[in-house]
């Protein structure tokens, strides 16, 4: 079971406006892109790691100001840095629906991950995860209840249950079709949003499961599907 990470109030109103930041930045720049002509995949997935970096410093912050001991920090953190690069990827990367992403999914996590790891804002984290720790050893063990602490469940979404057969076999089932999220919304299927969390492993509602092989269902160029089809791992 994953360890909760304790922070201050407010803290998930500020990582949802950063979250929020990013992608009005990310959205801007892109425009910028395309007036100029431009918008290869390599330059959105620049831009994109330019999000990952603003949306884990932003979480880095609330988690070392926060009331966790410092080794529960640092575990919260190397989870993390996976869950927001695989999150944004799903959500934004130009590859997502296609027969590529898996590959395109794992170079970008190297890519995300290796900016993010030879940042400046990487050698500072390393620093003050050291003194944090130094602090922990000379001074004992941090407040167990601080006023009015929310905790974050930062692992797999808090240690929620993960489906990674499903969301390959959803990939399998878009290539087949050569569709994306627009086709299944279009069939009237789940929307982008949920697209994402199924794609990111992540558990859905069983009338989604249906409306998404109603959807599947409705092409021409597979096979028909049923809910029964659909992976529950």
């Amino acid at each position: 079971m994953v360890t909760p990470l304790k922070v201050r109030a407010g803290a998930l109103a500020r990582l949802e406006r950063a979250r929020a930041e990013a992608e009005l930045e990310y959205r801007k720049e892109v425009g910028e892109l395309i007036k100029k002509g431009r918008g290869s995949d390599k330059e959105i997935e620049s831009l994109l790691v330019q999000m990952v970096h603003a949306r884990f410093f932003a979480f880095a912050e609330e988690a070392l100001n926060g009331d966790s001991d410092t080794v529960t920090v640092r575990l919260a953190l190397e989870r993390y840095v996976h869950d927001v690069i695989d999150e944004v990827f799903m959500a934004e990367h130009p590859q997502r629906f296609t027969a590529y992403a898996p590959q395109a999914r794992g170079g970008f996590h190297d890519f995300a991950a290796f900016c993010l790891k030879n940042s400046e804002s990487w050698v500072d984290l390393q620093k003050a995860l050291m003194e944090r720790a130094e602090e922990d050893e000379s001074l004992g063990p941090r407040g167990a209840a601080p006023a009015k602490a929310e905790t974050v469940q930062v692992i797999e979404n808090g240690g929620e249950e993960r489906f990674p057969e499903r969301a390959n076999w959803l990939r399998r089932q878009l290539a087949a079709r050569h569709w994306g999220a627009e086709h299944v919304i279009r069939h009237n299927g789940p929307d982008r949003k949920t697209l994402n969390k199924i794609l990111a492993g992540k558990p859905v509602r069983e009338d989604v499961l249906a409306r998404l092989a109603a959807a599947l269902s409705a092409s021409k160029k597979a096979p028909q599907v049923s809910v029964a089809d659909i992976p529950n791992n």
